[in-house]
């Protein structure tokens, strides 16, 4: 039985309090419980106030998910900065559709679009609510179309230039979900074709993405065309997203929250993108600024967030999980405001991830 087919979900996780049925400390707890009963399956680094408060597998490569637009958004701001690219252009919306692949994101691109609230004659957005929607709403076709404009090769260049070895290259991944259709044969069973990937080199696999890209790029149709992956053919896709480690993203965070590494107009322009939290009230009350970006696929969750309080102290948490079975990526999910509020807020739970000993 196949289950539904979707790409990255879409994570509407606030820092903020929701009325929920079980006690905050509880849900952030079972997150603890979780990671300690499955070691294997999760990374964590964990910083407040510049002190080292837990690492876990810290440097193990884990698939990034949507957490990997942040490198994205980055040369997003470094091209707007050097004037290779202008917020304010605007791009029609048909060009976004070509990359726009029904049932594959948990309705996140129809929900920025829908955000946007534009009236029946307006068919055009600009660049920067494109990368908005990419953060903010995780659309997985303004991602592809944001790679095409700002060129892959430059954005894996960045991440070289900010010397993080440990990041495989950003590529088409969105182009990726259509090989097993387009590269193997319908007769071919599942696990033939979960064979057959798994003996595609990255370099093979990558070109072939390349292509695939290409294809989408000039039919509008061919986005469409997609049929329901078998849940073995998602999780092969899953297990070669970009991957990279905790210690690179929370290297990442505290650049972005400490706000005086990035060029002025780089950072202001991260902030737009990273911090979608700081536009609710209840955040504003009592946060200064936090950015976050999550992501995930039926198999993965990951999440990188910063914040800085009212009064001043300073976190950044990024923590991954792999290899999971549905349920409980959905119960992860739905616990992890929980979590992070937690760490935020109280310096008791922080002491217990602190404490946390892995079996």
């Amino acid at each position: 039985m196949r289950r539904p087919f979707f790409l990255f979900t879409l994570l509407s996780l606030f820092l903020f309090e929701s009325p929920i049925a079980y006690s905050q400390e509880e849900a952030a707890e079972e997150i603890l419980n979780f990671m300690q009963k499955n070691p294997e399956k999760c990374a964590i680094s964990l910083i407040h106030n510049q002190e080292l408060i837990k690492t876990h597998r810290e440097n193990e490569m884990m698939p990034l998910a949507s957490t990997v637009k942040i490198m994205i958004a980055l040369e997003f701001a470094y091209q707007t900065k050097e004037g290779n690219l202008k917020k304010e252009e605007e791009i029609p919306l048909s060009e976004l559709d070509h990359f726009y692949v029904p049932n594959s994101d948990g309705g996140a691109h129809q929900a920025w679009i829908n955000s946007l609230a534009l009236s029946d004659n307006e068919s055009t957005v600009s660049l920067l609510e494109i990368a908005k929607g990419m953060m903010q709403f995780s659309s997985n076709a303004n991602s592809e179309y944001l790679l095409d404009r700002l060129g892959i090769e430059k954005v894996n260049q960045r991440i070289k230039a900010l010397n993080y070895e440990n990041h495989e290259p950003i590529y088409y991944f969105v182009s990726a979900l259509f090989i097993s259709q387009e590269l193997l044969p319908d007769k071919e069973n599942v696990d033939k074709k979960v064979s057959r990937l798994k003996k595609m080199s990255k370099i093979d696999y990558i070109e072939a993405c390349r292509k695939i890209h290409y294809e989408l790029k000039q039919d509008a149709a061919f986005s469409k065309s997609l049929k329901p992956l078998h849940i073995k053919l998602q999780e092969s896709w899953s297990n070669r997203l970009p991957a990279s480690t905790t210690s690179t993203y929370i290297d990442l965070m505290k650049k972005l929250n400490n706000k005086n590494h990035f060029p002025k107009a780089v950072q202001a322009t991260m902030d737009q993108l990273m911090e979608g939290v700081m536009q609710s009230k209840a955040n504003q009350k009592w946060l200064k600024h936090a950015g976050m970006k999550g992501g995930s696929t039926p198999m993965v969750l990951t999440k990188a967030t910063y914040a800085t309080d009212k009064d001043g102290d300073q976190t950044e948490l990024v923590y991954f999980f792999n290899e999971l079975d549905f349920l409980s990526n959905l119960n992860l999910q739905k616990k992890m405001n929980a979590f992070e509020l937690m760490i935020l807020k109280d310096k008791r739970f922080r002491e217990k991830v602190k404490e946390l000993k892995f079996d």
